[in-house]
């Protein structure tokens, strides 16, 4: 008796998959693959909602990020490359008394473990370099 009701829940969470599967190939991109195993994996942790798909928490840089990019592609091609070191210099220097910087400070607040230097962003490039 239990085998059969296994059986049977189990045929009507890959008819849902399938359903929701047809349903989703309708309004999805082809980027997006979803499939069926992953659905009866959510039925079955009953986890059907997804609270958040950012894939983690927004940089408070990301208004600067294409600037420094440009910058750190032009230093490539003129053979000067950026080490990891000079590219936090680069980012810092160019964030003192932005909003940038503002919204650095209030996420590390927000989200740093260490709370020795929080407020301590956006130093200047140090011209010995």
């Amino acid at each position: 008796m239990k085998t059969l009701q296994n059986n049977c829940i189990i045929a009507a969470k890959n008819e849902i998959a399938s359903l929701y599967l047809g349903l989703l190939n309708a309004k999805v991109t082809d980027t997006v693959i979803i499939t069926p195993d992953s659905i009866r994996t959510r039925i079955k942790r009953k986890k059907i909602h997804v609270p958040r798909c950012t894939g983690g928490l927004y940089s408070p840089l990301l208004s600067i990020e294409a600037g420094a990019i440009e910058v750190m592609k032009q230093m490539a091609r003129i053979r000067a490359s950026l080490t990891p070191s000079d590219g936090l210099r680069l980012i810092n220097s160019s964030i003192v008394g932005t909003e940038a910087q503002e919204d650095l400070i209030d996420w590390k607040q927000k989200y740093s473990h260490i709370r020795d230097n929080v407020d301590q962003v956006g130093a200047t490039l140090r011209s010995d370099v």
